[in-house]
């Protein structure tokens, strides 16, 4: 398998990749952690998205 992601993505970085507005896509985050699944968080508490979190988010919003 090919990494394309070597290192987490901020959530406002993948936002602007998939040009949604930073708020919506944290209120899809906040639903998808609501039906039991849990990300990554940095010291600050931000989500850090990981290859698998960004397939969980894109499979989400399909």
């Amino acid at each position: 398998m090919i990494s394309l992601n070597d290192k987490p993505m901020h959530l406002d970085q993948f936002a602007k990749l998939i040009q949604m507005d930073e708020h919506r896509l944290s209120r899809i985050c906040q639903g998808i952690e609501n039906n039991g699944y849990v990300f990554n968080r940095n010291e600050q508490g931000h989500i850090d998205l990981s290859e698998r979190d960004i397939t969980v988010v894109l499979s989400f919003c399909l």
